[in-house]
């Protein structure tokens, strides 16, 4: 197996394994403070908690797909369930609430009229987003706006981060999936977020697409499938979406 993966896999396939005991004790304490405080707890303190937990486990079934690389294996395993985009999109939403709020960036829900559900792994498609949102904050300056939407087109949901950022070179574009790649001069992070994101939406059998203007901003959207069923009306106050209004700073 090893003769068959790149170095910098097999690298962080070593390295991987030392991060899962913080993780381990994150949750224990999360899950200890949870409990001890009992029903007198603060709602928005137990909000906090249950976020932390739940990041947790998400960081859990990273490290999985990290631990044991495999050339031979078709992809990280799903697990999959009805699932409606306004009801994912909203908990990355409140997620990243806080952290929108500290930038002085305005996070926005639009929802397309009459939406099923995804048949889709929630955690998987959570961890999509949250990677795209993470990217999406991190280069959209003060007053800017990061737009998550969701629309139907034939027997998949199309998902969209749209943000009024920077925006992204032309000539990055084509490797923005490598593993490891950081654009320049504007490298953050460790260059594997759109890698992964890029393999779990292939792994529900979609595709990922990216669009960007510099000085306008960056459009990131990707497909997964639809469930079989009747279609989703949107609560009243979410803004329906346009699919043809997806565009770099819009």
């Amino acid at each position: 197996m090893g003769d068959s993966l790149p170095p910098e896999t097999l690298a962080l396939a070593a390295f991987v394994p030392q991060i899962r005991p913080s993780i381990d004790e994150i949750r224990m304490l999360a899950t200890s403070l949870l409990r001890q405080a009992g029903e007198g707890q603060n709602a928005e303190e137990r909000r906090y908690l249950d976020r932390i937990i739940e990041a947790t486990q998400l960081l859990d079934r990273l490290i999985g797909d990290l631990e044991a690389p495999d050339p031979e294996r078709s992809g990280p395993d799903l697990v999959t369930a009805r699932i409606h985009p306004s009801q994912v999109l909203q908990s990355v939403i409140e997620a990243f609430q806080d952290l929108a709020d500290r930038g002085q960036i305005s996070l926005v829900l639009r929802l397309s009229p009459s939406l099923p559900a995804s048949q889709a792994d929630p955690d998987r498609l959570r961890q999509i987003l949250t990677n795209l949102v993470s990217n999406a904050l991190k280069f959209t300056p003060p007053g800017g706006t990061v737009t998550l939407s969701a629309f139907p087109r034939q027997d998949q949901i199309v998902y969209a981060v749209a943000d009024t950022g920077e925006g992204i070179p032309s000539d990055a574009l084509p490797r923005l999936f490598q593993s490891f790649y950081q654009v320049k001069p504007r490298p953050s992070g460790n260059g594997l977020g759109l890698a992964i994101a890029k393999q779990l939406v292939e792994a529900h059998g979609g595709q990922i697409h990216v669009a960007s203007e510099p000085g306008k901003g960056t459009v990131f959207t990707f497909s997964v499938p639809a469930a079989p069923g009747r279609r989703h009306q949107p609560r009243v106050g979410t803004a329906m979406l346009d699919p043809t209004a997806i565009r770099p700073g819009a």
